[in-house]
């Protein structure tokens, strides 16, 4: 009889490691359901972080090529207000610097 209640509470434990295996996969599927769905993205647009859900940082814009890329300039640049002596262009976080032609 006691063997009988350690095999019983074996099989009751790695059924209920599946059942919450089989939980978080599919909590993780349940969170790609947004990327999934085809919604509709303005042109030009970067709807999130990369671009794209995979972070491809693709653009498909072809406003900057190579004949007029050595005239880009800084449009704006955005101080963080990060501190600990990171000189300009040193290893701080990357600067936020768009591009206009």
């Amino acid at each position: 009889m006691a063997n009988d209640v350690g095999l019983f509470e074996a099989i009751h434990t790695k059924v209920l490691i599946q059942a919450i295996a089989w939980l978080a996969v599919a909590g993780m599927l349940g969170g790609c359901l947004p990327a999934l769905r085809d919604d509709p993205v303005t042109p030009g647009e970067w709807p999130s972080y990369g671009n794209d859900v995979g972070g491809t940082r693709y653009s498909p814009l072809a406003q900057i090529d190579r004949g007029n890329v050595g005239r880009l300039r800084v449009a704006w640049t955005y101080r963080t207000g990060e501190v600990g002596g990171v000189s300009p262009g040193g290893s701080g976080s990357p600067p936020s610097r768009p591009l206009r032609s």
